[in-house]
């Protein structure tokens, strides 16, 4: 078969208590042909595919809802599709000079979970962030601007 050099870069978030950017390039060589198999590595892509943030609009049925109702505070309300439970929420801020002190999360009715921020040196609490979402049959991760 023809071989086909692929070229890109991999950029991802490692979060625990706060998120760490990482960034990679990629190199990799496929070669073409007209059979069709299944990689061995298969499983592999699919199982890291799903810890990929997606954007709220690419989760249909999905509703999010961010406020600010103070400075270092930030409640966010999600509204599952018919058919899905929430069973859990977790908050991952990416700027690693913010820090999350608390989180408290309430499943009944609408989910929502308030996070308490806190700021590691100079300049305001703000950026982008990672939600865990947990239901009984997935998690998955949603980026907010």
């Amino acid at each position: 078969g023809r071989r086909l050099p692929v070229r890109g870069e991999a950029r991802w978030l490692a979060c625990r208590e706060i998120c760490v950017p990482g960034r990679q390039p990629l190199r990799l060589t496929l070669t073409v042909g007209r059979a069709t198999e299944v990689s061995a590595h298969a499983e592999t892509f699919r199982r890291f595919e799903a810890l990929v943030p997606l954007r709220p609009a690419a989760l249909p049925g999905w509703q999010f809802r961010v406020e600010a109702p103070a400075p270092n505070v930030r409640i966010l309300e999600v509204r599952p599709p018919a058919g899905e439970a929430v069973t859990g929420l977790e908050w991952f801020p990416e700027d690693p000079r913010t820090r999350v002190t608390d989180q408290t999360v309430v499943l009944d009715g609408s989910p929502r979970l308030r996070v308490g921020l806190k700021r590691i040196g100079d300049g305001p609490i703000g950026g982008s962030s990672v939600l865990r979402v947990r239901t009984p049959q997935r998690v998955f991760y949603v980026q907010f601007p």
